[in-house]
């Protein structure tokens, strides 16, 4: 009877370790094959975009006035896109490979706000939406990934503008009161969120979560990945909800050490 019962445990835990290792092997093909599509639809889009900045530029000739608004258009969209590519990129290395390596550099928030605005600013300005920007020129140097940190603010602005009802967006730095970050708000008039939901809206699969209605919730891949990269980078990213509509995402970005 004891040779059975060793003989079932025995027989168990070598089913369970060959369900380990399979599960394992499937997670990580999964995230070569997830790596390998990211690859391949960055390819495409790289070409797109370098010829719509030859066109912009005059490479190509003279673009008649009236048709500069939709190659802009075109432009910011795969802005857009290649943003989401990096983020389906990261989050492949985050889920699936556990190597996502991070590379800190000392940024000027200057220059962070301005080039997150770039991508956003003519599609704003085509639809009527106002961007306020306060950023003090004497904001200290912040730590973060050059391609990253950027990244996350503009896809940052990208939600506030989808989800923005009334009334321009809003966009503040400052450093934190404990002085440890820089602090950069996006303030906007939003949909109604209780606190809870605005909480739930940062979890990483959030996006995934099934609905009884069909109203989007999330641009993009989701707020939860940006927030799981900021962390990833020394810092974090909050999203504030008076339950009323005023809404307010913040970044909080490690000051340069």
């Amino acid at each position: 009877m004891l040779s059975f019962a060793a003989g079932v445990t025995v027989g168990a835990m070598l089913a369970a370790g060959a369900a380990l290792w399979l599960i394992r092997r499937q997670r990580s093909t999964m995230g070569r094959f997830l790596s390998f599509a990211a690859h391949e639809i960055n390819t495409p889009i790289t070409a797109v975009n370098m010829t719509i900045l030859n066109l912009l530029s005059g490479v190509f000739g003279e673009v008649n006035p009236e048709q500069v608004q939709w190659i802009e258009m075109m432009r910011e969209q795969l802005v857009r896109l290649n943003g989401m590519v990096g983020e389906l990129r990261d989050l492949t290395h985050m889920q699936l490979h556990d190597d996502l390596h991070i590379h800190p550099e000392d940024i000027a928030v200057g220059d962070l706000v301005e080039n997150a605005v770039r991508a956003i600013r003519y599609g704003c300005a085509h639809s009527g939406v106002g961007i306020d920007t306060t950023v003090p020129d004497t904001l200290p140097l912040v730590s973060g990934d050059p391609d990253r940190l950027p990244r996350v603010l503009s896809s940052l602005l990208f939600h506030a503008r989808k989800f923005r009802g009334e009334g321009p967006l809003v966009l503040s730095a400052a450093v934190s009161g404990d002085g440890r970050f820089v602090e950069i708000d996006i303030s906007y008039s939003g949909p109604t969120l209780s606190p809870e939901e605005a909480v739930a809206s940062l979890e990483l699969y959030f996006p995934a979560r099934q609905r009884k209605d069909q109203n989007l919730t999330a641009t993009g891949l989701g707020l939860g990945v940006l927030k799981e990269l900021m962390r990833l980078q020394g810092g974090d990213l909050l999203y504030e909800s008076d339950g009323k509509g005023k809404t307010k995402l913040r970044m909080l970005i490690p000051r340069k050490a």
